[in-house]
């Protein structure tokens, strides 16, 4: 531990290989860091052991990593990066509580599908933070992206059960958002001060919202099927409801005016139903360890939009 806190002028570093964890601050307010390489083989980063970096860029972490431990990269004013790798042995990963905090220059992270575990307020006031992809991750802590002002997009892991509180608190930028199809819950002040916030896609399945989750005097619009508990708090509580009639949001915007293009193994051939036309696929290209299939709802008034055949589905406005 502390075993180079504090040293100034320490500017780049490569940490050998024999090395399988990296001690409480080891290089806290090492303030000209510039570089660190780690080693294959680490498998710990231990409480604040780079926080205060403050020229830290760019960091890669390597994929037998099992913890990323509390404040380990808090406030590295100019990291803009981060790479964690994922490996072909699968080893789960826990990011610490506030393991990104205040990192404001964080532009992009890489989650790996690895990661099961992120604790409380990880990547808090991250205000560079446009999108995250949280992949295969099946516990948030409470504020996890809180302060994440320009955050504006955001792909939940279908594994999460619960939204806990202030997940999304201040995310100012963040305007749509579709909760996964086995998310049972949503806790209070999941989205306080979302003033952006346009619309929510809740599954059938979700069968609790805290009265305050949402933000103060908002006009979220809550996108449920027909029915179901969110179209019923929909209406207790004042929001406006719109039928949800399926798996748009992965590749279609709200106005469901395009489709992103992109090549896929069809599974079943298109399938005309209560004025909608109905596709269903393999994504061949998805990097997760898994198939993954879509389903696409198109109205029969926007069909002649799109073109379809065995492998591609895409707009042709």
């Amino acid at each position: 531990d502390y075993a180079f806190s504090g040293c100034t002028q320490l500017q780049q570093i490569t940490i050998p290989n024999e090395v399988f964890g990296i001690g409480a601050s080891a290089f806290r307010g090492c303030e000209q860091l510039t570089n660190v390489q780690l080693p294959t083989q680490l498998m710990y980063i231990g409480n604040q052991a780079f926080s205060e970096c403050h020229s830290l860029r760019r960091v890669e972490i390597p994929e037998n990593v099992e913890t990323i431990a509390a404040n380990a990269f808090s406030n590295c004013s100019s990291l803009i990066a981060v790479d964690i790798k994922d490996g072909d042995e699968g080893i789960p990963l826990v990011i610490g509580e506030r393991a990104f905090y205040g990192c404001t220059a964080l532009r992009e992270i890489t989650m790996p599908y690895r990661a099961e575990d992120i604790q409380e307020e990880a990547f808090m006031n991250c205000r560079a933070l446009e999108t995250v992809n949280t992949n295969m991750v099946s516990q948030l802590g409470d504020g996890v992206f809180s302060g994440c002002t320009a955050l504006r997009s955001i792909h939940l892991s279908m594994l999460l059960e619960k939204l806990p509180t202030r997940t999304f608190a201040n995310c100012t930028s963040l305007q749509d958002v579709y909760l996964p199809m086995d998310m049972l819950r949503v806790e209070s002040d999941a989205f306080k001060d979302c003033t952006g916030l346009k619309s929510i896609t809740i599954n059938e399945t979700l069968s609790f919202i805290d009265k305050n989750a949402l933000p103060v005097g908002s006009r979220v619009t809550i996108c449920a099927p027909q029915g179901s508990y969110a179209q019923r708090w929909a209406h207790e509580n004042g929001y406006a409801y719109a039928e949800d009639k399926g798996a748009v949001s992965e590749f279609c915007d709200t106005t469901m005016d395009r489709v992103i293009s992109r090549t896929f193994s069809v599974s079943t051939n298109a399938m005309t139903s209560k004025g909608w036309t109905t596709f269903s696929w393999i994504d061949s290209e998805s990097q997760a360890p898994y198939s993954v299939r879509y389903t696409l709802y198109i109205p029969d008034s926007k069909i002649k939009q799109y073109t379809y055949n065995r492998t591609n589905i895409q707009s042709q406005s």
